[in-house]
């Protein structure tokens, strides 16, 4: 199987993947994309997951739902770093220039050995549960509802690791 091929079943497993949690997304076959919404607990979570042929992998990304307020870029940046310290797949970053907020992260395979469906939903699942357990803290540090020591010292609306 070459790179094209192995991509090719990489992408109908993502598919699988997706119609076997009985998502509505849309698919793109010939940039090997898939895209939906979904409802998280706090936040909607746009999700967009590409396989790249050429580096074989398969990114999942999500644009979180909010822009960073200019005057609150340092205390979500310091937020993001102490976050990014903790998880252990993926990373959110922030666009300092268009002040939004992204979480990405992004699983090799080898080729001739496709990613199962049941991998990638398992994939998916972690970066649904990511996105939908610091979106909304994110959002509250952002907002002022959450300030950033109460944050850090566990408090209220923090997650625990």
């Amino acid at each position: 199987m070459n790179k094209e091929q192995t991509a090719r079943k990489v992408f109908d497993n993502l598919v699988a993947a997706f119609n076997e949690v009985g998502f509505v997304f849309d698919k793109n076959e010939e940039k090997l994309t898939v895209s939906c919404v979904c409802a998280g607990e706090g936040l909607k979570i746009n999700v967009f997951v590409r396989v790249d042929a050429e580096m074989r992998c398969v990114t999942f990304f999500s644009a979180l739902p909010f822009k960073v307020e200019k005057n609150k870029v340092g205390e979500v940046g310091l937020a993001i770093c102490y976050v990014n310290n903790r998880i252990k797949f993926g990373k959110f970053d922030i666009d300092l220039d268009a002040c939004g907020m992204d979480y990405n992260f992004c699983n090799y395979y080898d080729e001739g050995a496709p990613m199962s469906a049941g991998l990638l939903k398992d994939l998916l699942g972690i970066a649904l549960h990511t996105v939908d357990k610091y979106n909304i803290k994110f959002s509250d540090i952002n907002s002022g509802l959450l300030p950033l020591d109460v944050f850090f010292s566990g408090g209220e609306g923090t997650v625990k690791n």
